[in-house]
């Protein structure tokens, strides 16, 4: 039994090479570190290997489940739980969206959005930042749209327009980009 660690499997190289990954998910410094202290990344790998083998050998196959298993109760209730919008959106350590187009020769770490029209920092599901720069947008607009966005749950949000107006940010390019946010992010319904 192998198992594909991903990123581990590509980590044989120093930790200040310059192909080392930018804004790496907490933690995963910590793991190149157990890696190089663990004599390389074959070893690490094997050893890995063999402590997954060693803990799930004979777990046997996964088994895929129909839609009758959704009227045992708990089962309803992981299933619920697992498909839901707070699971998915709560879940995501951190994007940037942003209506830059991003070009093939670029990496996530490498992007300017200086140039953005529109720029929304998530974390965890909630807005940690906002930058709206339209013609004839104020200063003031783009620190209003902030405060409105600020720490709300992106999934919750259902009218990017009306957030646009509120902050008074009502010009037809405002609300172009306004609607091209919410065709982009809007969220499918749920049902069960």
């Amino acid at each position: 039994m192998e198992v594909n660690l991903g990123l581990l499997n590509a980590a044989s190289t120093p930790a200040n090479s310059p192909s080392r990954i930018e804004n790496e998910p907490p933690g995963l410094g910590d793991v190149d570190l157990v890696r190089r202290r663990s004599g390389g990344g074959t070893v690490f790998h094997d050893d890995g290997n063999r402590e997954f083998g060693g803990l799930y050998r004979g777990a046997g196959e996964a088994v895929g489940l129909g839609e009758e298993c959704l009227e045992i109760e708990e089962v309803k209730k992981g299933h619920a739980e697992l498909t839901s919008l707070d699971w998915t959106y709560l879940q995501t350590p951190q994007f940037t969206f942003s209506d830059l187009p991003l070009k093939p020769e670029q990496k996530e770490g490498e992007i300017d959005y200086s140039d953005a029209k529109f720029r929304l920092d998530v974390r965890y599901g909630a807005v940690t930042g906002c930058q709206l720069k339209t013609k004839g947008a104020t200063a003031q607009q783009n620190e209003r749209l902030a405060q409105i966005l600020e720490k709300q749950h992106l999934h919750e949000i259902k009218d990017w327009e009306a957030v646009f107006k509120e902050a008074d940010s009502e010009t037809k390019e405002a609300v172009d980009l306004a609607k091209w946010v919410q065709s982009m992010l809007s969220i499918p319904s749920q049902s069960i």
